[in-house]
């Protein structure tokens, strides 16, 4: 939203310095340059947790095909884990103000039948639906980077996130099986995660577009 609101100032310090050209022949193109730029970066107005949770209440975040990666949780889609397989079609993560709701359509695995074998994800062939509310969240940072914290019965996905103009981006893990995963080891995607103490296998970042 703030992105937009820099478009549109943009557009209106455009207009006046195209009438008064000779007084502030540069503010037409820094006031461009800076709009333009906002487009996909992190959003700078989202400065604690507090304006995150604000800016992200009463939205749903949808994440599906090319946005779903490789491996979700630090875990291959394509590898059978038994309930903790990471094979998504897509994903939709409501926030009330409250509680986050989380509901996967999972993907179909193929090729690997019993817990243990690797096959591939068939992303777009639906196989169950699950859904989870949060017992309780943390979110502690800025728009650019934030550490988050989600608690649900039985399991806790921790990591790092961040707020686009289009997106939330995150970098989610099952608690305590990643290291170098906060926003202190760097920013959301960075190298030098470990799950479980191996190296991170691909790309773990799930990006959600931002839907009113």
């Amino acid at each position: 939203e703030s992105c937009a609101n820099m478009a549109a100032l943009a557009t209106i310090v455009n207009n006046f310095a195209g009438n008064c050209a000779q007084v502030i022949p540069t503010v037409s193109t820094a006031s461009a340059d800076f709009a333009a730029s906002c487009e996909g970066a992190p959003d700078p107005m989202l400065e604690n947790g507090a304006a995150i949770e604000a800016f992200l209440s009463g939205k749903t975040l949808v994440m599906t095909g090319d946005d779903i990666p490789e491996w979700p949780l630090g875990f291959f889609e394509g590898a059978n884990f038994g309930a903790a397989t990471q094979c998504y079609s897509s994903v939709t993560i409501a926030f009330d103000g409250t509680t986050f709701t989380t509901t996967s359509d999972l993907g179909t695995l193929v090729d690997a039948p019993n817990q243990g074998d690797v096959g591939t994800c068939d992303n777009a062939t639906v196989s169950n639906q699950v859904a989870f509310p949060t017992t309780g969240y943390a979110i502690d940072g800025t728009g650019e980077c934030f550490d988050v914290r989600f608690e649900y019965a039985g399991f806790t996905q921790t990591g790092r996130a961040r707020v686009t103009a289009e997106a939330v981006e995150m970098e989610l893990y099952f608690l305590d099986q990643a290291t170098g995963a906060t926003c202190a080891d760097g920013a959301v995607g960075s190298a030098g995660v470990q799950v479980n103490g191996m190296d991170l296998g691909g790309n773990s970042v799930q990006v959600y577009r931002i839907a009113e």
